[in-house]
């Protein structure tokens, strides 16, 4: 999950996305892995791919564009943008009203919330991630819940100092860890354990760990055109969308994967069957919410590409 961008407070002094901007203004770059695009192009220079994607478009989107048929796909995408950004809207009703079944439930019985809690917050020490926990429950004031990589000895000293522990016990376990969660307490266990889910994922070995490198690469870009109006972002080309799309792929792949592991975490943390069915729900809605974006993900350039071919023409 993303980290956003607001003006918030946390419970620690320093909150999740000010902590971000702050590192960002004294020059570190948080998650800035390598990444290749596509296999087949590793090799190839930046200019030699913007040659090969300005001849596709010429040769392909530009008489497109001019035909009668050009009109009707535009519309036809456009549809379809504004189709996933309904759609969004209405998973995002759909999951605060099962956030609010789920928050209902941990109040019905709080011994057993408080106990899966903690098994969660056990297991995020176990994979070496430090909580940075949210519990004012205010909506203005807060942050999206999203992990942040603290491997680099700077980066995590450069935390370090914005952040205030609540001991030397505490200080340590920051100390050992690799990755920050950032997690408002109000959203509950689910969202909890969906986090930890991701820095599984990070620390496992084989093709999750290579999908969640990949994805916290592109996760910012790829949130730009469901946060532009129109669902559309600035971007233009037929090969920008076909590499969106593989690109896009990984994200909503990460993601599956990061709730996959919620659930089993849930499962081992003492979660009973209608907290499963509440969580799955909740998590297998947030996952539709992705795949949507991913269509505006990719959509995006060819319908700018083709509009811009078009209104070049009119004049």
């Amino acid at each position: 999950m993303r980290v956003k961008r607001n003006n918030i407070v946390a419970v620690r002094v320093f909150t999740g996305r000010d902590l971000i901007e702050k590192l960002y203004s004294e020059g570190w770059e948080v998650e800035q892995r390598e990444y290749g695009l596509l296999s087949g192009v590793k090799k190839l220079s930046k200019g030699a791919i913007n040659a090969i994607s300005d001849l596709g478009d010429n040769l392909i989107v530009k008489p497109i564009s001019r035909s009668k048929m050009g009109k009707k796909i535009i519309d036809k995408t456009q549809d379809s943008i504004e189709d996933s950004l309904d759609k969004r809207i209405k998973l995002d009703r759909e999951i605060k009203e099962l956030d609010k079944s789920i928050k209902d439930l941990s109040l019905s019985n709080e011994d057993s919330a408080k106990s899966i809690k903690n098994n969660l917050k056990n297991e995020a020490a176990k994979n070496k991630a430090y909580i940075l926990e949210d519990k004012s429950n205010t909506s203005g004031k807060s942050f999206e819940n999203g992990t942040i990589d603290i491997r680099n000895p700077e980066i995590k000293k450069a935390v370090r100092k914005k952040l205030k522990f609540d001991g030397r016990k505490d200080m340590e376990h920051f100390n050992n860890s690799n990755d920050l969660i950032l997690f408002k307490e109000s959203s509950g266990n689910p969202a909890l354990a969906h986090e930890i889910g991701h820095v599984i994922n990070r620390n496992s070995k084989g093709k999750a760990a290579k999908i969640d490198r990949e994805a916290e690469n592109i996760i910012e870009e790829f949130h730009k055109p469901a946060d532009s109006p129109g669902g559309r972002d600035n971007s233009k080309g037929l090969w920008k969308s076909v590499e969106r799309f593989f690109k896009g792929k990984k994200v909503v792949n990460n993601e599956k994967n990061a709730s996959e592991n919620a659930i089993k975490l849930l499962k081992e943390s003492g979660a009973s069957e209608n907290e499963l069915k509440l969580a799955k729900e909740s998590l297998d809605k947030s996952l539709e919410s992705y795949k949507e974006e991913h269509k505006m993900y990719y959509k995006s350039p060819f319908i700018n590409k083709l509009q811009s071919f078009r209104k070049n023409k009119e004049k």
